[in-house]
């Protein structure tokens, strides 16, 4: 029994080094692969090709790269400016970067140009001036615009320029256009303006011309100095002078539109002359007014074609103005075609300039054929109204109308 327990426990000794060596044998290459991996335990680092040497690797290092500087800032304020003056500021550019950097004008909302750069770009260390420049033309409490510039550098591709300021009221005209409306032929017109000045000096208004020389002879212009009255204009107040402008329409002018201006000329540096628009037109006591339907520089009513089993209405008036406008008696005393055509005068309304007569035009059901084309002066159909005026005694209408 003793011989057989020492042979047991000599078997399995064996068995437990056997194992042992055949499992060094399988995984040795195993170990070998890995033994490095289990010495080392220091952070790996990361290597560039070409910086292995024989001393071992070397940690990269950061791309170089263009940095962009504006040491005074990105913002300017040009303060106040009078009308028509220019004023300009140059923002420097700095590249503090180690790569050279380009810049552009990416866009602005104002003239804005970059200093001169070889081959477009900023070495490092160098620096440059970006200049936007400011035109005060408009009338404008305050202003302000912009600039972008682009730029490679990494961190701030795009820099905002921008310019503010307030735009002085140098000279003011109020208001700043006339229109005259509708003026009488037998009439005319006044109108009147105001002229302020915010200069340095007291406004002095030099003249007045009226810009349509067709006309010139029909217009009268006055200028005066004036008192600015604290209660009437008191948004003025600031203003250091003022004139005052009448514009006078004489009786007579020639009938038709009117599209023209006032130039006034000051004693103000960098603003010395000034456009007032005037429009209007000159029109007599008595005309004839319509919709889309009649033409006016005609006298022609488009009734066009007409089915007598259906009818048809159209409606133009008869617009008074001057003294007589509101004892203005009219009558139907002649119509063609007579028997196709109904004309009738309503009541009259009155507007702020002028009165409105109505005058309705009917073509009744049941109407006989009629041709009146309108393709010569010849075969047109009219209406004859007669007036109590004592310039115009009738007024005529003329119409295209076809019954059938």
């Amino acid at each position: 029994m003793l011989r057989l327990g020492i042979v047991i426990v000599l078997a399995a000794l064996l068995g437990i080094g056997g194992g042992m060596l055949q499992y060094n044998l399988s995984y040795q290459d195993i170990d070998e692969r890995f033994a490095d991996f289990k010495a080392n335990t220091t952070p790996v680092v990361a290597v560039e090709k070409s910086d292995a040497t024989a001393n071992g690797p070397k940690q990269v290092q950061a791309e170089k790269a263009p940095k962009v500087e504006v040491p005074g800032g990105t913002t300017h304020d040009f303060g106040t400016m009078q009308q028509g003056s220019k004023k300009t500021h140059t923002f420097v550019f700095k590249n503090i970067g180690d790569a050279p950097m380009r810049l552009d004008v990416l866009g602005s909302s104002c003239r804005c140009t970059i200093g001169t750069l070889a081959d477009s770009l900023l070495n490092p260390g160098e620096e440059t001036g970006v200049t936007l420049e400011w035109k005060a033309t408009g009338v404008l409490d305050e202003f302000s615009q912009t600039a972008t510039i682009g730029t490679t550098d990494p961190e701030h591709r795009q820099v905002l320029l921008s310019v503010k300021g307030i735009v002085a009221r140098t000279v003011l005209v109020e208001p700043p256009s006339i229109n005259l409306g509708d003026v009488s032929v037998a009439q005319g017109a006044v109108r009147t303006a105001y002229v302020f000045g915010y200069g340095d000096i007291p406004l002095e208004v030099k003249s007045v011309t009226w810009g349509d020389e067709k006309n010139a002879n029909m217009v009268d212009i006055k200028v005066s100095p004036m008192e600015i009255d604290p209660e009437r204009f008191a948004h003025h107040s600031r203003a250091k002078g003022a004139a005052k402008i009448e514009l006078f329409v004489k009786p007579g002018m020639t009938l038709g539109p009117i599209n023209s201006r006032l130039v006034v000329d000051t004693n103000i540096e960098n603003v010395t002359n000034v456009d007032l628009t005037v429009t209007g037109a000159i029109v007599g006591d008595l005309q004839v007014m319509g919709g889309p339907s009649f033409e006016v520089d005609k006298n022609v009513l488009n009734f066009g074609t007409v089915l007598s089993s259906e009818g048809a209405t159209s409606n133009v008036h008869l617009s008074a103005q001057g003294d007589l406008r509101d004892t203005l008696e009219f009558e139907v005393v002649e119509v063609i075609p007579k028997d196709s055509l109904q004309v009738t005068i309503g009541k009259p309304k009155q507007q702020i300039s002028r009165t409105l007569y109505p005058v309705t035009c009917t073509v009744p059901k049941g109407a006989p054929p009629a041709m009146f084309p309108g393709t010569s002066s010849k075969n047109f159909g009219k209406v004859v109204i007669k007036t109590n005026h004592p310039s115009i005694p009738e007024v005529r209408i003329n119409f295209r109308i076809i019954v059938e």
